[in-house]
Formats: C-alpha cells, sequence, structure tokens
C-alpha cells in the first residue's frame, strides 16, 4: 500500500532492484484488473453485453499487455532521445506501475458503480469520481516521476516527454476516430 501512495519510493527501489520480473507482473496486473472493470460494467447493464465482453475479454487482455509493452518502448525512446539514461525495463517499470494505478481506479469505479441510489444520491457515481481522480492523479504523476528516477532526468525534461508522448498518443487517437468515422460513414 505503501508503494501506491509514494511513486517515488517505489522507483528509488526499483531502480535499485532492476527486475524485469517485476514489471511485467504490474503491466499483467494492470492488464487484469481493466478485464474485470470491464466484466463488472458489462455485467450492471445487460446479459447481451456479458456476453459479449467475455467473448472479446481475451482479446482486450492481450491487447492491454502489448499495448503495454509497446507504450514502455516509446516511453524509453522518448526519454532516451531526450538525453535521459534508461532501458526498456526502466519503461515498462514507468508504464506497468502507472497502468496498474489507472486499472485500480477502473476496477474501484466498476465496482462503486453498482452501488444504488440511496435518497436519490448517486453514492456509487461519487465514490468512482473519487477513486479515478485520486489515482488518476497518482498515474499521471507516477509517470513524471518515474521518468526522473528511471531515466536520470530533471523534472522540465520529465514534464517535456511525457507532454510530448501524451500529445502524439491524444493526436493518435483522434487520428484513428476520424478515419474510423469517415471508413464507416463511406466518406474515405
Amino acid at each position: 500500500m505503501e508503494y501506491l501512495l509514494n511513486p517515488q519510493e517505489f522507483f528509488k527501489r526499483a531502480k535499485a532492484n532492476k527486475s524485469l520480473i517485476n514489471s511485467v507482473v504490474y503491466l499483467i496486473v494492470g492488464a487484469v484488473l481493466v478485464n474485470l472493470s470491464m466484466a463488472v460494467t458489462a455485467s450492471k447493464y445487460s446479459p447481451f453485453l456479458s456476453q459479449l465482453f467475455s467473448a472479446g475479454s481475451l482479446a482486450l487482455l492481450i491487447l492491454t499487455f502489448f499495448g503495454g509493452l509497446l507504450f514502455s518502448y516509446i516511453f524509453q525512446l522518448t526519454f532516451t532521445a531526450l538525453g535521459g539514461k534508461g532501458r526498456f525495463m526502466h519503461g515498462l517499470t514507468a508504464i506497468g506501475y502507472s497502468l496498474m494505478l489507472v486499472s485500480i481506479a477502473l476496477f474501484l469505479s466498476s465496482l462503486f458503480s453498482l452501488i444504488p441510489l440511496v435518497y436519490g444520491i448517486p453514492f456509487g457515481a461519487l465514490l468512482s469520481l473519487i477513486a479515478i481522480l485520486i489515482f488518476g492523479v497518482l498515474a499521471f504523476s507516477s509517470l513524471y516521476v518515474g521518468a526522473k528516477e528511471l531515466f536520470g532526468v530533471d523534472m522540465i525534461t520529465a514534464f517535456v516527454g511525457v507532454s510530448v508522448m501524451t500529445g502524439t498518443i491524444f493526436l493518435l487517437a483522434l487520428l484513428v476516430s476520424i478515419f474510423s468515422f469517415a471508413s464507416f460513414s463511406g466518406i474515405g
């Protein structure tokens, strides 16, 4: 629990440990929790969504895992290009830890969404927002701390690197959305 609330201490110990297995475990735990949160959410709304999800759950698990590996490589590539000294394992540790925090937020949020309205007050939704806020802030800030601790860069370089990587990911998502919409609508 102390590692969840203190990313700086976590990354200092991870750098000294130099174990790829621990980094892979964080990525797997994150992928499994994303999968579980989607299952809980799908089961809440309809049996059809639940069946549809169970058919694609292995694909989601694999996609989350290999997406984490790809983003780890991109993270490492970004920070070595900015003058940092780190390897793939360091990128995997930063991305895996952050994904684990995001997946905890998603899992808690999916569990909280099962709480019914109490006197018209959506306590489940409020608890979900709080969980996403807390763990989202920890996950995003852990990318900066991970870059600083694992790649040996200052916070300005960490900010630039994470901003470049995040901006590129958002641009990619936007382009994929535009091209998907164009191809489905018959424009392109």
